[in-house]
């Protein structure tokens, strides 16, 4: 290399003589030009830099190119180039003259043992010591940062000087030595480290860690021999990686003239926590601080006698950190004393005796706004249940008191013999005197004064108190999270040894060894997951918050801010966590504020202290429907969350002395999110610091969808919901749906979720909550776990043909809906599904054995309607021979049933024939009478005695449609003249919204709005690639609704039937088809409309009116089998229906023009077939008078009107 360039420098000697002079830089670079492929990192750098660095020069590239030829020729040199490109005569002789034989050494071909260049470096490095093995260039040129990633191209391979950052770390057994620009070091060891950079993830394999290298290289030749491309475009300060012609990573340059990585916010951080998440093995330090401050003596134990799994230390290691290591945040928050004596009861089994006491008030008030903290402890397992409470009424501590017995009762198996409490009037009430008398648990208080004889809680208290004090002290997060750091205290606490027992009190009350290697350091900063696709693919991955506590399944509470940036605790399972690091860390570790601090008011002088937090909250009074509510089935028991004497101190009991309490005004306690079934179904749905719900009230049907259990129990109507699913189970109890079996070894099993609605009256009040358990149905597979699932549903026109009947006849007519009707279903099939979330019971492997049909099976409907059918062929009903869902009963007076899935309307000449059916499906099924309707199916009913007229329409539905997209108030539904086409510009906004609104649109317009039916069956011709010209026309055809939201349809008012055909020919721009429309009207209103695109391309006007006359004949041949069922005598007469083009109608007679006809399928000539029999009559009317053309084009607004007025539409 030495020769190679001396060469370069004599060339640039002659050049100058002959009186050419070649400037250094310029040399330098054509040295640069002439070098192999194996310098092209070295050389992109060194050109691209050019312009930059004016001291570009061969000697200082010398060391640099002689470096990277020695690694590159470790045994013996290549022949030095002669030229500027690296090519030799001598080279290609001695590629002429090439030995052919085999080596006796390596047993290759081509060359000689004496030529073996495998001996020369076996011999090379068994005699003498190796020289520098790996390089690195820019080592001191930065500032010092550990989340730097520097590029540097005479790296021989990547580094870090941080060992958490690395994954799968395994050290050296001797350490290699590391030459750097201007030092040396040692590489302990080497891993991967993933880079969290703004185009995505990379990962970065045998990345060697070099203790004292303050910041991370990245070596552009290690890169480069993995395919990777480097290109910085001109005039950018941006460098480029590529790999497979997709950018993988982005470096920006520094004033330094170094090329750093671009990450993601946070992107080193990640490292470290990926590090940590992926095995990295926490110090005694770690685990004293995942355990909330346990003592070490208490790990030691927990490690020496295998008390939980996951714990990768020994019982010498946390005795060790004892000895040599103090831990401030202890000295600072604990208060060790002198224990009392020993309360002297033994118990042998969980529940004989439950300590209860209530901690508080504590200042300044949790997050949720709770003050209180009520604390239950079993005996004989010491597992503690903590509650949080807003005040200390005897109603909110009673009610989290019974929901906690009751579930300790039910995951042990156990019952509760004796409570023992203080005598306050919290505790001694008629509340819980009556339940324990019901229960027959013996009710035990202690003296005034003399909290010393509950000592078992009094002294929980104190250890949980300790802890929530250095958990905040170690975490920097204000005082206001101290019911978050009770939460996960209590969490750990049951998973930590205790005094006297050889069991933590988890495995003693349960029965199962806990894991605890899920468990963190409180505070730390966390990097969860987006679960929504971002909106770039520069945005970052993740997002940062701070972990405060535990969840059910391995999740954690992480605090964060929401979409609307408010910070509130979220639940999430994809999270690393950075131990090292504190999202609220204060300046030097203290917390000198107030809101830092909490203040247990007239704590060291009560005898009752009080509750510790829980992520729910006060249940209500707990009922009968108790029974059916299990409690959490994984690692968080919400109330069970216990804990008892701490061996971090030896202390057994506190002592405090008493005071009396200050008289404090009562307050009515907010929403609380029920806890006597679960303490993870939802966070406290409390205020938060801003004042404002984190959870605010969304009755939309969008937002109602996207609810679970935990979601919609932290809404501030929480306890509405909580009841409606009560009563959901009561009623899948009361119907046998299940029973709790294991699941076989072959068996599967199928999910399931709660669904949750809100029903309104006619004037948009809510009348009430639903809940409802729905199996995951859409995981069935066919032939094995369901076979036939068609189940008939009646039609929007039955329904407005009923309706119509009903006005017309003066009928008696009631409406009632059957609770929970799939549930009345019998099931063929052997079904195992999930236990309902939040109620679990029974071990990991316990399911429910469906003996019924459940909401959401395929099979459901289907079972359902052959149940009713059976009952109601029993009472003498038979089903419609045009619809199957309604039906008819002649035996005695006539009476009217129409089953829309599970709402009923029931009609009769005499109301009390009406009442007796409804008796009589009582008898059957569990109902819900409302008596006359005024809201069904979302259509609003409005009854005309007088005039005999029922007057249907949507406005509430409208409204809420309206408001979330308020459009402009347009005067009709489509602009007059306009024809879309699939070809325009694409959407602004997500294609998802236009499908939402579009699907809307044409429910409204199939169920009373025929004037909107034509717009909104245009726009669903493009809802897979809807434009913004699409969008425009259906905001268009929104704001008509909008300005008309009022109107409907009006039955009762007119005599018989009659009905409309037309076409459009060739409205369809993109695909030349016509489209159809035709309208049936009876008793003076439209009970059956449609507006539709031919599927055949018309070749003529004539054609087209034709098509669509059969099509308005197969809905008139319905109705013609339909309406006799109605009373309606349709006798020997036809069905008039009216159209305005002489020779379709003459083609419907007599098979005329046959040579420009014979190509019309068989399916349309089928209309004359009818014709013929008398059935069907086509009359001649004009264009102007075809109600039918509405339902074919666009129309300004003078010619709707008169459409709309003709089908009583308007008055």
């Amino acid at each position: 290399m030495e020769d190679y360039v001396s060469r370069a420098e004599a060339l640039g000697v002659k050049m100058a003589s002959a009186g050419e002079p070649v400037s250094d830089q310029s040399l330098a670079l054509s040295v640069l030009d002439g070098l192999p492929k194996e310098y092209s990192t070295f050389r992109f750098f060194c050109i691209e830099d050019t312009g930059r660095h004016e001291a570009l020069t061969i000697t200082t590239m010398l060391p640099s190119l002689q470096r990277i030829y020695n690694e590159s020729q470790p045994v013996e040199d290549a022949p030095p180039p002669t030229g500027l490109m690296g090519h030799t005569r001598d080279m290609d002789k001695r590629q002429q003259y090439k030995f052919k034989g085999n080596c006796n050494y390596c047993h290759r071909k081509g060359h000689k043992e004496a030529e073996c260049r495998k001996k020369r470096r076996e011999l090379v490095s068994a005699n003498k010591p190796s020289p520098s093995k790996h390089t690195a260039m820019m080592a001191q040129r930065m500032a010092s940062s550990a989340s730097a990633v520097v590029l540097d191209s005479g790296c021989s391979t990547h580094m870090t000087g941080d060992r958490h950052l690395l994954q799968e770390y395994r050290a050296f057994k001797l350490a290699s030595l590391v030459t750097f620009g201007n030092g040396s070091g040692q590489a302990e060891g080497q891993g991967d480290l993933t880079l969290e950079g703004l185009e995505g993830t990379v990962t970065l394999h045998k990345v060697l860690y070099v203790p004292g290298l303050r910041y991370t290289l990245l070596s552009v030749r290690a890169a480069a021999a993995k395919g990777v491309d480097f290109y910085i475009p001109a005039n950018s300060t941006t460098a480029i990686m590529r790999k497979d012609g997709e950018t993988v990573l982005t470096a920006s340059l520094t004033t330094d003239g170094l090329y750093v990585a671009d990450l993601a916010p946070g992107g080193a951080q990640v490292l470290a926590a990926t590090a940590l998440a992926a095995g990295e093995h926490p110090t005694p330090s770690d685990w004293h601080r995942r355990f909330n401050h346990l003592g070490y003596d208490a790990l030691a134990r927990l490690a020496r006698d295998d008390m939980v799994t996951g714990v990768d230390c020994s019982a010498a290691d946390f005795l060790a950190e004892k000895t040599d290591v103090i831990c401030e945040d202890c000295v600072l928050a604990k208060e060790p004393r002198k224990p009392f004596l020993s309360a002297g009861h033994v118990t042998t089994a969980p529940g004989e005796l439950m300590h209860a006491d209530l901690i508080g008030p504590i200042r300044p008030s949790s997050r949720c706004g709770a003050s209180y903290v009520l604390d239950l402890v079993d005996d004989f397992s010491k597992l503690s249940a903590v509650t949080l409470l807003h005040t200390k009424s005897a109603d909110e501590v009673s009610a989290a008191i019974i929901s906690t017995v009751l579930m300790l009762e039910q995951k042990t198996g156990e019952p509760v013999q004796r409570f023992r409490s203080d005598g306050g009037c919290e505790f001694v009430n008629e509340k819980l005197a009556s339940f324990f008398k019901s229960k027959h648990i013996e009710h035990e208080t202690s003296a005034p004064y003399t909290p010393q004889q509950n000592g078992v809680a009094e002294r929980m208290n104190r250890t949980l108190l300790d802890r929530v004090r250095a958990m905040l002290l170690d975490s920097g997060l204000p005082g206001m999270f101290w019911g978050e750091a009770f939460l996960a205290a209590n969490y750990v606490r049951n998973r930590s040894p205790v005094t006297g027992s050889p069991l933590v009190p988890w495995e003693a009350a349960f029965g199962d060894k806990p894991d605890v290697r899920h468990l963190r350091v409180f505070g730390s900063k966390a990097f969860v997951l987006k679960n929504l696709p971002s909106k770039s693919k520069v945005d970052p991955k993740r997002f940062v918050g701070t972990l405060v506590g535990y969840e059910p399944g391995g999740n954690y509470r992480i605090l964060a801010p929401n979409r609307a940036g408010k910070m509130t605790v979220q639940v999430h399972r994809d999270v690393v966590f950075n131990e090292l690091s504190r999202q609220y860390q204060a300046a030097g570790g203290a917390q000198a504020d107030d809101s830092s601090t909490i203040d247990v008011e007239d704590f060291l002088d009560d005898a009752r202290p009080h509750p510790a937090v829980l992520p729910v909250v006060t249940p209500a009074a707990p009922t009968a429907e108790d029974q059916y509510l299990p409690d959490d089935s994984d690692n968080v028991l919400p109330p069970l969350e216990h804990v008892e004497t701490d061996e971090d101190n030896t202390d057994e009991e506190a002592h405090w002395q008493s005071a009396n309490r200050p008289v404090r005004a009562r307050q009515q306690p907010q929403h609380f999110v029920p806890e006597d079934f679960r303490a993870n179904l939802a966070q406290p749905m409390l205020k938060d610091p801003s004042g404002e719900f984190t959870h605010p009230m969304d009755f939309s049907p969008d937002s109602l969808a996207r609810l679970t259990a935990k979601t919609a129990l932290a809404r501030p109507d929480g306890e509405s919901f909580r009841d409606a699913m009560l009563d959901e189970l009561k009623s899948l109890y009361e119907h046998k749906c299940w029973r709790l079996v294991d699941l076989p070894s072959d068996a599967k099993i199928i999910q399931c979720r709660w669904v949750f609605a809100v029903k309104r009256d006619s004037k948009g009040n809510i009348v009430r909550y639903k809940a409802r358990l729905v199996a995951k149905g859409f995981t069935q597979e066919p032939g094995v776990d369901f076979t036939e699932i068609y189940a008939p549903v009646s039609k929007f026109v039955t329904l407005r043909a009923f309706l119509s009947m009903v006005a017309k006849l003066h009928l008696a007519m009631e409406s009632a809906d059957v609770k929970t009707a799939f549930l009345n279903g019998q099931l063929d099939e052997v079904i195992y599904m999930q236990q309902p979330p939040g109620f679990e019971q029974g071990g990991a492997n316990t399911v429910c054995k469906l003996d019924k049909s459940l909401y959401g099976l395929r099979q459901a409907p289907r079972q359902w309607h052959a149940e009713l059918r059976r009952h109601l062929e029993a009472m003498g009903f038979q089903a419609s021979e045009a619809d199957s869902s309604f039906f008819i009963s002649t035996s005695g007076a006539t009476v009217y049933l129409l089953v829309y899935v599970d709402d009923i309307l029931v009609a009769s000449h005499q109301l009390k024939d009406v009442k007796s059916t409804i008796c009589l499906l009582q008898d059957c099924f569990e109902l819900r009478v409302i008596g006359e309707p005024d809201l069904f199916l979302n259509l609003q009913l409005s009854r005309d005695m007088k005039a005999g007229t029922i007057f249907v329409s949507q406005p509430r539905f409208v409204t809420a449609l309206v408001e979330k997209y308020n459009p402009r108030p347009r005067t009709t539904p489509m602009q007059p003249g306009l024809k879309l086409q699939r070809a325009g510009t694409p959407m602004a906004i997500d294609q998802r919204h236009y499908s939402s609104v579009v699907g809307s649109l044409l429910y409204i317009s199939n169920a009373t709005r025929p004037d909107a039916s034509y717009a909104a069956g245009v726009l669903c011709r493009f809802m897979q690639d809807p434009q913004e010209e699409h969008w425009k026309a259906a905001l268009w055809l929104l704001g008509y609704l909008s300005a008309t939201q009022q109107q409907g349809l009006t039955f009762g008012s007119g005599d018989g039937l009659c009905g409309y055909t037309d076409s459009a020919y060739g409205d369809d721009i993109d695909t030349r088809r016509s489209t159809s429309g035709f309208v049936f009207t009876f008793n003076g209103g439209p009970i059956s409309w449609s507006s539709k695109l031919q599927r055949p391309v018309a070749l003529s006007t004539c054609e087209a009116e034709y098509m669509a006359s059969a099509h308005a004949a197969k809905e008139a041949l319905w109705l013609r089998k339909l309406l006799p069922e109605l009373q309606h005598e349709v006798a020997n007469a036809p069905i008039v229906i009216y159209a305005d083009n002489e020779a379709a109608i003459q083609l419907t007679k007599n098979p005329v023009h046959g040579e420009r006809t014979k190509h019309i399928g068989t399916a349309f000539n089928m209309v004359r077939q009818h014709v013929n029999q008398g059935e069907l009559k086509f009359v001649y009317c004009n264009t102007k008078e075809n109600v039918a053309d509405v339902f074919t084009k666009a129309f300004s607004a003078p010619k709707l009107t008169f459409f709309k007025k003709y089908l009583g539409m308007l008055t």
